[in-house]
């Protein structure tokens, strides 16, 4: 969550942090820990993310708010990172 925004042209970069997103899922996932996620780190995950993709995120959770669901998930974000791939 911390760190720099990743450029616009940084595929490398958005790869890694997808990754490291599906990483941090699978571990509090298997540890029991999702709840320790909330939607302050999900925001601080969204806004390294170039502009161009924060957009993306922001029609996702409008898609998201269509199917009822009202907050996206940590899974939801992680998701759609590595759909940006």
């Amino acid at each position: 969550m911390k760190g720099p925004t990743i450029t616009p042209q940084d595929k490398r970069g958005l790869q890694r942090y997808a990754d490291t997103a599906q990483v941090m899922y699978d571990t509090l996932e298997a540890t029991n820990c999702l709840g320790e996620m909330n939607t302050d780190n999900f925001e601080k995950m969204i806004l390294r993310l170039p502009k161009w993709a924060q957009a993306k995120f922001r029609e996702h959770v409008k898609k998201l708010e269509h199917q009822g669901q009202i907050m996206p998930s940590f899974e939801d974000v992680v998701n759609f990172l590595n759909a940006l791939m």
